[in-house]
């Protein structure tokens, strides 16, 4: 049975040649609350914008609450040695995300979520996940391009000098 639930039972008889009709309904039966037995799936970090980060998860279904006031705690701290997390609560249980401004251009972050409710956070440990702040245009362009060799009527072989890889502010294609 799941914490924090009303229930009631009904009975039925059960022999070879059938069932019988159900019981009435039992008095109804509350489970105690208890704290959170999950945090939130999905978690996720990508820019919508070059400079911000928008941390999504799925929402938690009301019978995994537990509880009253039921809420998430959204951390994100930068993908750098030494940095601390930074947290936001989000008290409405049907949102689904979390909008971070003002970062660096695609910049990492570890990130998790973490379900709360009045008794305490969930018992388990949320899972740590990477995402990106928002990407931008490349500021450099390949430079010495060279055509090699051409190795038939519809190709050829071409080499470049690459970017560096902060120029290229994105996942690299």
């Amino acid at each position: 049975m799941s914490p924090w639930t009303n229930y009631t039972f009904r009975v039925v008889a059960w022999n070879k040649i059938g069932s019988s009709l159900p019981s009435f309904h039992s008095k109804v039966c509350t489970t105690s609350p208890d704290v959170p037995y999950k945090n939130p799936d999905n978690v996720e970090g990508k820019g919508t914008e070059p400079t911000n980060m928008v941390i999504s998860w799925t929402p938690m279904p009301e019978i995994e609450h537990n509880a009253p006031k039921f809420q998430y705690r959204v951390y994100w701290k930068r993908g750098v040695t030494g940095e601390t997390w930074s947290s936001h609560d989000i008290t409405d249980w049907k949102k689904s995300e979390h909008i971070v401004p003002n970062l660096q251009t695609f910049e990492k972050f570890f990130i998790k979520v973490v379900a709360i409710n009045e008794l305490g956070e969930a018992n388990v440990s949320p899972t740590e996940v990477v995402g990106y702040s928002g990407e931008d245009f490349p500021t450099d362009a390949p430079t010495n391009l060279t055509l090699v060799q051409v190795t038939s009527s519809t190709s050829a072989l071409l080499s470049w000098a690459p970017v560096s890889p902060a120029s290229v502010r994105g996942h690299f294609k």
